[in-house]
């Protein structure tokens, strides 16, 4: 028999419903600032690659990296001494980490070397204000920056149509910067692949298009209109890009939402993953920007 207490509802507040002390636990460490690691899923195609020491480094790191740098300044002796091994151990699992592309090391004033984490799967970035020349040239003069996004592979210019508050129709031309960065990795049976999407709000770039809102039914088209071309923008601005890096000029749908930065944070949210998806074919096709007609 179920016991019954007085005075109290059989049903629970949608607040105490909806709590878990897993999320409250993980939220607090967050709000709080303390360092904290959120390991996410992508480190499961890792696992097979390395013994469980290094996992111990690895794991270690997350614990003490701060939250913003993923920057650890402990020695590889101070890192012996809490695993319990010898530097000789330390440094190996280092090699095995870095040549997984989980870290990077490198000096950033202080006595030893500093240990970075390195993103483990693809990402956008939002750059509000900050315009193209700007951006690569931090890029071009950063080292710790440049150690984090790996090589650059292509600037885009991205178009769409935004919705009219007045009129409800989606006529307001739109465009972002989309840099694409990339880092690659190799191990004995394993090839590993981190894109990063850096999109760029402030192109100063205006002009409509030769084409209605209502003919984008696609996702993603190449933009064939010859009044823009981001080689003659990097030339007129002395922008210098290495031949190697591709350019190009494409439409997206409306229904993926460019200003990422307007958005509240559950909005952002749900963008971000709309819009990583669509970059991530995008990059499939990069290398034959100029070939295909994404209408197709």
């Amino acid at each position: 028999m179920q016991t019954k207490f007085a005075g109290l509802s059989n049903q629970f507040t949608k607040e105490l419903s909806n709590s878990y002390s897993f999320k409250d636990w993980r939220d607090f460490n967050k709000e709080s600032q303390k360092n904290f690691a959120i390991i996410p899923s992508a480190i499961l195609s890792y696992l097979s690659e390395f013994d469980n020491k290094a996992l111990s480094l690895y794991l270690y790191y997350c614990l003490h990296a701060r939250n913003d740098t993923g920057e650890s300044w402990h020695s590889t002796n101070k890192c012996a001494n809490e695993l319990g091994v010898t530097v000789r151990s330390i440094n190996n699992w280092n090699n095995v980490l870095e040549r997984m592309g989980l870290i990077f090391r490198e000096s950033n004033n202080h006595s030893s070397l500093s240990t970075f984490l390195l993103p483990i799967s693809n990402y956008i970035s939002v750059f509000q204000n900050t315009k193209l020349d700007e951006y690569l040239k931090k890029y071009s003069e950063d080292i710790l920056q440049s150690k984090f996004e790996g090589s650059l592979k292509a600037v885009i210019n991205v178009f769409q149509y935004r919705k009219n508050y007045e009129t409800k129709e989606f006529t307001e031309p739109y465009n972002v910067w989309l840099l694409i960065f990339e880092r690659k990795y190799n191990t004995d049976s394993k090839k590993f692949v981190v894109n990063k999407y850096v999109v760029l709000e402030n192109t100063e770039i205006e002009g409509q298009l030769n084409v209605s809102s209502e003919e984008i039914e696609n996702d993603l088209y190449r933009n064939k209109d010859d009044g823009f071309k981001v080689l003659d923008y990097v030339r007129k601005n002395n922008i210098t890009l290495d031949s190697n890096i591709i350019t190009g000029e494409v439409i997206i749908n409306s229904k993926y939402d460019l200003k990422l930065s307007a958005k509240d944070s559950d909005k952002r949210a749900r963008a971000y993953e709309l819009l990583l998806t669509l970059f991530d074919d995008l990059n499939e096709f990069r290398d034959r920007m100029g070939e295909i007609d994404y209408a197709e």
